[in-house]
């Protein structure tokens, strides 16, 4: 879209705060679950693993484009309802 930021530095801005989240991930799907008697089963539980951090990615990266694309609006209204208090402006 239209935004200050574009995709790519929004992402590069969520990247270093969601690896962490990602290494520990790694090793609980690897270890796996041990009650689950297949391999198809057990990747299943590592795909609803990595959904469940790729939510919360994505909710920032939602969270990120949002807060920018309200600057941006707060900027442009600033001038209209903030004339009569030039204490405001500064």
């Amino acid at each position: 879209g239209n935004d200050m930021l574009p995709f790519n530095y929004s992402f590069y801005m969520l990247i270093p705060g969601v690896l962490p989240m990602l290494t520990s991930l790694i090793p609980k799907m690897m270890a796996g679950q041990p009650e689950l008697p297949n391999v198809s089963q057990q990747v299943i539980w590592a795909l609803r693993l990595l959904m469940d951090w790729s939510k919360d990615v994505i909710l920032a990266l939602f969270w990120i484009r949002t807060s920018m694309r309200t600057w941006l609006l707060a900027i442009r209204y600033m001038p209209h309802c903030c004339s009569k208090y030039p204490v405001l402006m500064a």
